[in-house]
Formats: structure tokens, C-alpha cells, sequence
């Protein structure tokens, strides 16, 4: 059988990266079909970003950087020296455009790893024109999308659907629209629910 997962995410958030890595992971073995829904998480981060450190702490962010990259080491994902924090919105707008003209997957793929294994600011409309470009996308048609925030209507889309469904962090796995996993849970989690659902529909 087939499982649709949609999975809430966002750009800045490293344990959506992990997510990447543990879908890909799954599709080793289950027929999956997957939709990354665009939600903003901290759209009050202003342009410029913001410190990593001066946000988290010094102390809390050197340990969850070193959680995160034993959890990534699983799934190949590599972490980068991140420092700083972008706004996303833009990213994601940007993201949409590569769902139109049928570039999502690449598109997103690469702007998670130019953040966080490249660390790249990914709130600055020419590293976003510089990914595009790298999958083939129109500069052009990308840029002006971005300035006249072509697709804000979805992104505010998503943020009441994420809000019916009593989304309130990212990554959110919404699986056959009947079952929700939060955040990058050991993948014999998504396993043993997949396993399970799979009884229930013999």
C-alpha cells in the first residue's frame, strides 16, 4: 500500500533536515508518497537573522548540535558551522516557485544542505537566486516571485491548515490524514506505525 505523508516543515529547522534523511530512509521499504508543506516558524526573525547563540544559549546550542549531528550521522546528513538564524520567508516563497515549474525536490533538498551543511544565509535572496540557478531554475522568474511574494497566499495557507490541525512545531508528519508523528522520532517509530496500519487495512 501507499502512505501520503504530509509533513510540515521549515528551513531553519535542523530536525526537518533529519526528517528529509529519515523519509528518504523509509522509502527504502514503504511506497510513499510525500508533500512538504511550508510552515513558518519564527516569521518575527528579522531580516538580518539572528545569533544562534544569543538565542539558545551558548551552552544549550553546543549541546543540541551535537545531538543533532549523531542523529543526521544516520541518515548521511552532515552539519555545517551554523552561526546564525535567517529568516525563512523568503526560502520559502522561493521553495513554492520550485513546486511550480516541478523543481521542489531538488529545490528543497538544496536549500537545506546549502544552510545547514554549508551554512549559507539562506534569507538572502541571492544565495536563494544562486541555489535556483545550480538546479536550473529562471533566475529571473525566481527573483521577481520572491519581490512581489507570489506565493504568500499559500504560505498563509498553511498557516491556518497547520492551525486546524493542531500544528505547533516542526517536523510534523501527517500520515494518511489520519496520523501525526512529531519531530524526527527514532524511525522504528514511523516503522511500527506503518506496520501497523498496513494490518489494520488487510
Amino acid at each position: 500500500m501507499e502512505f501520503i505523508i504530509k509533513i510540515f516543515s521549515d528551513y531553519i529547522c535542523p530536525f526537518c533536515y533529519i526528517g528529509l534523511g529519515i523519509v528518504n530512509e523509509l522509502k527504502k521499504d514503504y511506497k510513499i508518497k510525500e508533500e512538504w508543506v511550508g510552515f513558518e516558524i519564527h516569521p518575527e526573525t528579522p531580516s538580518q537573522g539572528v545569533s544562534l547563540v544569543e538565542r539558545f544559549g551558548a551552552e544549550d546550542f553546543k549541546v543540541n548540535m551535537q545531538r543533532l549531528e549523531r542523529s543526521g550521522k544516520k541518515y548521511g546528513i552532515e552539519f555545517g558551522r551554523l552561526r546564525s538564524m535567517p529568516n525563512s520567508h523568503n526560502a520559502l516563497e522561493a521553495a513554492e516557485y520550485a513546486r511550480s515549474v516541478g523543481k521542489f525536490d531538488e529545490y528543497h533538498k538544496a536549500l537545506m544542505d546549502a544552510y545547514f551543511r554549508d551554512s549559507k544565509n539562506i534569507g538572502d535572496i541571492k544565495v536563494l537566486l544562486e541555489i535556483g540557478k545550480h538546479i536550473g531554475l529562471d533566475p529571473l522568474e525566481l527573483s521577481n516571485t520572491i519581490k512581489t511574494h507570489r506565493f504568500e497566499h499559500l504560505l498563509e495557507y498553511n498557516r491556518f491548515l497547520g492551525k486546524d490541525l493542531g500544528i505547533k512545531s516542526t517536523p510534523t508528519f501527517v500520515i494518511n490524514a489520519e496520523y501525526a508523528i512529531v519531530g524526527p522520532q527514532p524511525i522504528e517509530v514511523f516503522r511500527n506505525l506503518f506496520d501497523e496500519i498496513k494490518i489494520k487495512r488487510n
